[in-house]
């Protein structure tokens, strides 16, 4: 049975490695070995609302779990290289703007801190292009100019905080910097 058409899609990606001691072989350079186990998305949001149209349907939103293969990477149960799980936008849905939380269970002695990403309709987000930096715990760091430090954290309630003030998220890719 397929969700309904109020519901929009995004999906995501992932190849990770590790950088192991050479092996043998003819160069002297560390090898690169696939790693391997299983990350989980967990939605911010659960209960999902299709409120529009003569039958308006409750969409529970669950965790899911993907498989990362022999090679890095990470697999849907078909072994299709990308995931497709529900946009964190879509507009005929309440709420609108949560995010998924990526969990990694990976083997081979290697750990990867969870976090939490937007997912929007019809895109694909690489786990490798939105992981934060492990020196900042989790809080995404941003280029500013040298001297300037800013931070962005994600309040989750639709803002952030960038450097100490509130920035408001408009919905339509747009932010307001709050008074």
């Amino acid at each position: 049975m397929a969700l309904p058409d109020a519901v929009d899609y995004g999906q995501v990606r992932w190849h990770a490695v590790t950088a192991a001691a050479d092996g043998v072989d003819v160069d002297g350079d560390p090898d690169a070995i696939p790693v391997t186990g299983t990350v989980k998305f967990t939605p911010s949001a659960t209960v999902l609302l299709a409120t529009e149209g003569a039958d308006p349907i409750t969409v529970f939103a669950t965790t899911v779990t993907y498989t990362i293969d022999a090679d890095g990477i990470l697999r849907d149960s078909q072994g299709r290289a990308l995931i497709t799980l529900v946009a964190t936008d879509s507009p005929g849905l309440t709420p609108t703007g949560w995010t998924w939380k990526a969990t990694y269970n990976l083997n081979g002695g290697v750990s990867r801190g969870s976090f939490s990403f937007a997912l929007p309709a019809g895109t694909v987000v690489d786990l490798t292009r939105v992981s934060p930096v492990s020196s900042s715990n989790g809080v995404p760091i941003i280029q500013g100019p040298p001297g300037d430090a800013v931070i962005l954290v994600d309040n989750g309630d639709g803002t952030f905080n960038l450097s100490g003030t509130v920035v408001a998220d408009n919905g339509d890719g747009t932010y307001t910097l709050a008074a």
